[in-house]
């Protein structure tokens, strides 16, 4: 992740994580590991990627939506707002829910 840019989240719209050089290509290897077309997510792009355990019905868990963001943040857990404080070093644990 360059460090000056915002760091990808699972609050992260879905169109932001497909046009990232480090979440595109991984996003995508996953939808088709998980045989979701990428179509599916056609007219919902504007959605946060940890609506993608709804939007491919629960082919994507919430482990898979912390997997991804995890890959693109060096290990972390970044949460939406804070990239300075990732929440896997504060104790608390992203559920993939609000």
């Amino acid at each position: 992740m360059a460090h000056d840019a915002q760091p990808l989240t699972g609050r992260t719209r879905i169109r932001t994580w497909l046009a990232s050089p480090e979440g595109g290509p991984l996003l995508r290897s996953l939808l088709v590991q998980g045989r979701v077309p990428e179509a599916t997510l056609d007219g919902k792009l504007d959605a946060p990627l940890e609506h993608l355990v709804e939007l491919t019905r629960w082919r994507f868990t919430p482990e898979v939506v912390e997997f991804l963001v995890r890959a693109v943040n060096d290990g972390d857990l970044v949460e939406q707002g804070d990239p300075a404080r990732p929440a896997g070093r504060r104790g608390t644990r992203w559920t993939g829910q609000r």
